[in-house]
C-alpha cells in the first residue's frame, strides 16, 4: 500500500484501505493558475503535462526509473525505460501523481 502525507488512503464510507497495483511519479513543471483557488484568492499551480521529463514507477515492492513524454495534450502519457520501451504496469489501478521538479 502507498503512503500519501504518511497516512494510508481510505475510502472512509467503506471502512477500506485503497491501494493501487502501479504508482507512477511523475515530475513537471507547474505554473500559476488562472482561477483563484484558494480562500485567500491565489491561483492553484496547474502541472504542464505536455512535453517529457523523469519519473519513477513503483510495481511489485520494486522502483524503476523512467521517462515521461507526451507530444500535444490531446496524445497519451508514455513512460519509457532507458532503453526506450514502455515500462509495463501491473493489473489492477494506476495512480499518476505529479509532483513538482525541484
Amino acid at each position: 500500500m502507498a503512503d500519501l502525507h504518511g497516512r494510508q488512503p481510505a475510502d472512509h464510507d467503506r471502512r477500506r484501505r485503497v491501494g493501487a497495483a502501479t504508482v507512477v511519479v511523475e515530475k513537471v513543471t507547474t505554473r500559476a493558475g488562472t482561477v483563484p483557488g484558494d480562500a485567500a484568492g491565489n491561483p492553484s499551480p496547474v502541472g504542464v503535462t505536455v512535453g517529457s521529463g523523469p519519473a519513477t514507477v513503483f510495481r511489485d515492492g520494486k522502483s524503476f526509473q523512467a521517462t515521461w513524454s507526451r507530444p500535444s495534450r490531446t496524445d497519451a502519457t508514455i513512460f519509457a525505460d532507458a532503453a526506450g520501451n514502455a515500462v509495463p504496469v501491473a493489473d489492477g489501478p494506476l495512480w499518476i501523481l505529479l509532483a513538482p521538479v525541484s
